[in-house]
Order: structure tokens, then C-alpha cells, then sequence
């Protein structure tokens, strides 16, 4: 007999400064039936993080302030182990995707396959 937990919706954090792209993700990824949060800035994703749970983060990479990088390596300090998958449309300097990151989605997303690979990184 499956776990009653089991039907509750995954929570996802999605994190960017485009509202466009939040509000389009928030759409889609509500309607394949995630429970959606958002935040504008890295430090609202920490905020966040630190106040409500979360199965998932959705982060992008480049946003004024601190950078989603940035942003999950505070995440995981307050919550280890908690997947974060990094998005961007701006080709990353260095190896890719840095330690810590579940998964890399390059923009513009393919919004069709985004919510069973969020799945998978659980």
C-alpha cells in the first residue's frame, strides 16, 4: 500500500530575477503538479529555504546580487543534501555543473521534459 505522503506534491523552490520566466515555470510546473514557491534573488531562495521546506530548487545562474551558485552553496549549508538544479542561458566559464548542483538546464528550457527531470533528481 502506497505511503499517503506519496500523493502530497513535490515542493519546488523556482528562483530567477526574469518575472517572465518565473511565471512560466510557475504555470507549467504547477499544472504537471509540483506545489510552486518563488523568489526574485538568491537571497530570497535562502530565505526561503530557511523558513519553509522544499524538495527541490530551481535556480538560475546569473541574478543581481549573489549568484545562484552562491545562493545553493548557502542552501546547502542550511539544508545538506536538498537538490538544486542550476538553469542558464549565459554558457558557464569552468567545469560545469559545479559540485553540489543535481543537474544543469541551459536556457531557454525545454519546458516539456523540465518536470520529469526535476522528478528524477529526487
Amino acid at each position: 500500500m502506497p505511503h499517503p505522503a506519496s500523493h502530497t506534491p513535490l515542493r519546488l523552490l523556482v528562483v530567477d530575477d526574469d518575472p517572465d520566466i518565473v511565471e512560466l515555470l510557475r504555470e507549467t510546473l504547477e499544472e504537471a503538479g509540483f506545489h510552486v514557491s518563488t523568489a526574485a534573488s538568491g537571497e530570497a531562495a535562502i530565505q526561503q529555504v530557511s523558513g519553509e521546506p522544499q524538495d527541490v530548487v530551481l535556480m538560475d545562474v546569473v541574478m543581481p546580487g549573489i549568484s545562484g551558485v552562491e545562493a545553493m552553496e548557502a542552501i546547502h549549508r542550511i539544508r545538506p543534501g536538498l537538490p538544486v538544479a542550476l538553469m542558464s542561458g549565459a554558457a558557464p566559464a569552468g567545469p560545469w555543473p559545479p559540485p553540489g548542483a543535481k543537474a544543469f538546464f541551459p536556457k531557454p528550457l525545454d519546458v516539456g521534459s523540465l518536470a520529469s527531470r526535476l522528478r528524477g533528481l529526487l
